[in-house]
């Protein structure tokens, strides 16, 4: 792992890590469980999806981690250069990831290219504006390199056929380690949308456009080098 995965890998192993990771697996789990999805894409240090109703799940990691490899399948790989087919995943999970390098457009146009045409991608962030990020902006700092909002992505989204369903915001003062089942993360988890600024996490879910091309082809040009 680069130096930034090991910072976030061992932030996750905190106290207040672990309580973040209670509250992604209670997000994503809502997601999975109504969603279905038969392959699944996921961009994390920590193993967030846990699910039978899953066919082959991928964890991508820029190097090979060994960690993650006891538990899924991993594939060591830069997220801006993707080795799949297009069109191969109808879920792509990205948590933090996408605040660790520079390259966001990137990223973006390879996660539509190998998403399946009407596939979702959720992302989860740290939320830039949020009182709780300048309460622990001394100990993600290790990890937490480049924010971004969900107002960029959706711009960038928007380039690579990929649409918004929703942006809803999760968490603040307790969040514990019941993986969802407490009044503690029902409360974290609804409280965010009356109050932003309070929130820990935003969660940006974009869906692909049904019968786009890929997010990395110019169709225009393309069909200019058509013969005939």
């Amino acid at each position: 792992m680069s130096v930034t995965e090991k910072a976030l890998a061992s932030w996750y192993k905190t106290q207040e890590g672990a309580k973040v990771v209670a509250l992604e697996k209670m997000l994503l789990a809502r997601i999975v469980e109504h969603f279905r999805p038969y392959r699944c894409l996921e961009f994390a240090q920590s193993p967030l999806i846990d699910s039978d109703r899953i066919v082959q799940k991928i964890n991508v990691s820029m190097q090979f981690n060994k960690r993650i490899a006891q538990t899924t399948t991993c594939v060591a790989s830069d997220p801006g250069c993707l080795p799949f087919v297009s069109e191969y995943f109808d879920l792509i999970v990205c948590c933090h990831v996408h605040e660790m390098g520079q390259a966001h457009g990137k990223m973006i146009a390879e996660f539509s290219r190998v998403l399946s045409p009407g596939g979702m991608i959720v992302l989860i962030g740290v939320n830039p504006y949020g009182i709780w990020r300048a309460m622990h902006a001394s100990t993600i700092k290790t990890w937490w390199k480049r924010p971004i909002a969900p107002t960029k992505i959706l711009e960038l989204a928007d380039m690579c056929a990929l649409a918004e369903v929703y942006t809803d915001y999760s968490g603040f003062f307790q969040v514990g380690d019941t993986g969802g089942k407490g009044w503690e993360e029902r409360l974290a988890s609804v409280m965010g949308n009356y109050a932003p600024g309070l929130s820990a996490l935003y969660k940006l879910v974009l869906r692909k456009n049904i019968g786009a091309a890929s997010g990395l082809i110019d169709t225009s040009a393309m069909q200019a080098i058509m013969p005939g």
